[in-house]
């Protein structure tokens, strides 16, 4: 969790402070809990990831969780849904398909996965990718 700025929130009001005597933290995934969260959104949202996509995302999460604004598990659908499949949507209308239109269709590359800028809000890029046909 949040446990600073909780007990910052719980400090804004002396009296809201004495009525939540109970305070339970739960700690942060790690980042191979993030990543089985990564794969319960893709297979749930029909997408797969290769090998190659796992490994930059290893990276990304590891990288997010060093920043002060990480957003644990929200972070992961955030990501996946503002970063990742808008990248993979602008590769998918660049390729002439050969093959397997379905594999085309759900199959995030590592491509698709750039590692944001440190400074950089992932919902932002949510703004800077707008693909006709894809959930925008």
């Amino acid at each position: 969790g949040y446990p600073k700025e909780v007990e910052r929130f719980l400090q804004c009001n002396a009296g809201l402070s004495s009525r939540v005597s109970l305070r339970l933290h739960f700690p942060d995934y790690s980042v191979a809990e993030l990543i089985q969260i990564a794969e319960y959104w893709c297979q749930k949202n029909e997408f797969t990831l290769t090998r190659e996509a796992l490994v930059r995302l290893t990276a990304v999460f590891e990288d997010a969780k060093k920043t002060e604004t990480f957003g644990n598990g929200r972070f992961v659908k955030t990501f996946l849904e503002n970063q990742v499949v808008p990248k993979m949507a602008e590769r998918v209308l660049a390729y002439k398909p050969i093959g397997n239109p379905y594999k085309l269709l759900t199959e995030i590359k590592e491509v698709d996965v750039e590692i944001p800028n440190p400074t950089m809000n992932i919902n932002e890029n949510a703004q800077r990718i707008k693909v006709k046909g894809f959930r925008n």
